[in-house]
Parts: structure tokens; sequence; C-alpha cells
């Protein structure tokens, strides 16, 4: 269910709070998820049931940790391409005086950023908002009629 969860919203990072598992059936969880290829960090060495588990995309994203707790995982990730176009961005030819020079080449990269938050995080709220909906949807659905197995995976799915 994560897997198909993953694709629909062409996700490429992800995280689970509170998972709570145990360090024996940690790397089960994670071969369970259907996410081949993917890498998996967890704080299991820092609290005796795993709190936070974070995955991703190699091919896609490349993360850096930072340090980690019992509460928290800090990592910087990278999106694949993000320096490269953001280099791009900045060695934009412009002509004039420094700042003349300086606003031209942050105008680019304004337009870059942009452009990549429209395509990554736009009307974030709005997604989760709805996603809730359709899944408290699908709650009611299970409980009016228990003997619809599809139901299950449509929960699954939110």
């Amino acid at each position: 269910m994560t897997k198909q969860w993953v694709a629909k919203n062409n996700l490429d990072l992800i995280g689970m709070l509170e998972p709570r598992i145990q360090p024996v059936n940690i790397q089960v969880v994670e071969t369970g998820l259907g996410l081949h290829g993917w890498k998996f960090i967890s704080n299991e060495s820092q609290h005796p049931l795993c709190r936070i588990l974070i995955g991703w995309n190699p091919q896609k994203v490349t993360t850096s940790l930072v340090s980690f707790a019992n509460q928290r995982v800090t990592m910087v990730a990278d999106l694949d391409g993000y320096s490269t176009e953001v280099q791009s961005a900045w060695e934009t030819g412009a002509i004039g005086n420094p700042i003349s020079r300086l606003s031209s080449k942050l105008r680019a990269l304004k337009g870059l950023l942009s452009k990549l938050h429209k395509n990554h995080s736009n009307n974030i709220s709005s997604r989760v908002e709805r996603a809730k909906e359709d899944w408290q949807r699908a709650q009611l659905d299970m409980e009016r009629d228990t003997s619809d197995a599809s139901l299950g995976q449509r929960e699954g799915l939110h």
C-alpha cells in the first residue's frame, strides 16, 4: 500500500513518526514497504523502539545525516539536479554595474526557485487536507461495510 501511495503522490522522501518498531523488525518493515532501491535511516540506536523512520529514493535525492536523537533526525536533502540548476541560473550572463548584474542573477535564481517550489511543494496544505478527507471517507466506508476487503486497500492509499 505504501508503494502505491508513494507512486501516486510522486514522493522521493518519506518519514514515519512514532512507528514504534522493534530494532529486530526494522529491516522487515523497510522491505515490506516495497520501496525497492530506497535507503532508510532510523533513530533505533537512540530509543528502544524506533520512533522515526525516514526513507528516500537515492536516484532522486541525496541526503546527509547531520544528527539524530530519540525524538529527532536532522538531515540535509539535495534534490536531484537542484545544484546544477542553481549554478546555471547564477551563471546567467548579465551586463551593467555590479549591483545591476547581481539583481539580474537574483531574478534568474528567483524564477528557478519559484518553479521548483511550485513543482515540489505548491499548495501542500490543501493536498494534505484533501488526503485527510479521503482517508476519513475510506475509514467511514470500512466501518459501514466490514466485508469488503478492497476498502481496506483504499484506506491504506490515503
